[in-house]
Parts: C-alpha cells; sequence; structure tokens
C-alpha cells in the first residue's frame, strides 16, 4: 500500500483559558485524500 502525502501535520499544541487547560499536547496529521469528520 503506498503512503499518502502528509497535507497537514500538528504536533503538541496546548490551550489554556485562564486557569482551564483545555487542550493538553495534542499532535495529529491529515493525509492527502483523507477525511475528517
Amino acid at each position: 500500500m503506498a503512503q499518502n502525502k502528509v497535507i497537514l501535520e500538528v504536533q503538541d499544541v496546548t490551550m489554556q483559558f485562564g486557569g482551564l487547560r483545555a487542550i493538553d499536547s495534542v499532535s495529529f496529521h491529515v493525509d492527502e485524500a483523507e477525511f475528517l469528520a
């Protein structure tokens, strides 16, 4: 199976609102022709 080209990559994203950490070290990638919903 051929590997698709990565078109989006996110690494170690953290979001904080005041004292609330909403997202902590999230990483992901999206390959070409991959659908996310």
